[in-house]
């Protein structure tokens, strides 16, 4: 072989290895895992099974506010629209979330809808409220500027496996006390469930 076709065998060579970092580096840019804005109400977004994800609490906000709103709980109020207070939604799972993202997305919906105003009166205030038995308490209610309804919730779960399949029920459970009388003027459930053996991304 002389020097000419040794040296052009040599720039062939280089000139494939530099066409397979590029095609490999181009193959690495259309997987590209970096981060990235995703719509959270979308079907991009990661789902977990042993985990309450954003997507979970749009869904269960938005199911029982759409019950609660067809059920016209707040048409007997004393008041148009009625004062509604919020008493603590209580998170009994294994899983540790801020509560406060569910209270706030409902909060929110209730005040775009209309429906009723939100009262500055919350947590353990709101909790006596509810308790509140009968005698005459809705005059005072309307005197003293207090809620005239009172909503509360409670999240558990309920965990399975086949094999190497998980599940997991997440119960969303709602209740709203009429101050009135003490009454529970509506209730509502809502279940989602998960099942996979992986984290994944969609549902």
């Amino acid at each position: 072989m002389n020097k000419n076709n040794s040296n052009t065998l040599k720039t062939t060579a280089a000139i494939a290895g530099a066409a397979t970092v590029l095609a490999l580096a181009l193959a690495g840019c259309s997987n590209d895992e970096s981060a990235r804005y995703v719509d959270t109400k979308g079907r991009e977004t990661v789902l977990n099974v042993d985990q309450i994800n954003i997507q979970d609490l749009h869904i269960a906000a938005g199911n029982l506010l759409d019950a609660l709103f067809k059920a016209d709980v707040f048409k007997n109020a004393p008041r148009k629209p009625p004062v509604l207070a919020f008493s603590a939604i209580v998170n009994d799972t294994t899983e540790v979330f801020d509560v406060a993202i569910l209270l706030q997305k409902i909060k929110d919906s209730v005040t775009r809808s209309g429906k009723a105003k939100i009262s500055a009166v919350v947590g353990t205030q709101a909790d006596a409220l509810a308790q509140q038995s009968q005698g005459g308490t809705a005059a005072g209610v309307r005197k003293n500027n207090t809620p005239d309804f009172v909503l509360r919730g409670k999240i558990t779960e309920l965990a399975a496996r086949a094999g190497r399949t998980r599940q997991k029920t997440y119960a969303f459970h709602f209740d709203v006390i009429d101050v009135a009388d003490g009454t529970i003027a509506w209730t509502g459930d809502e279940e989602i469930t998960k099942q996979g053996r992986k984290s994944s991304v969609g549902w």
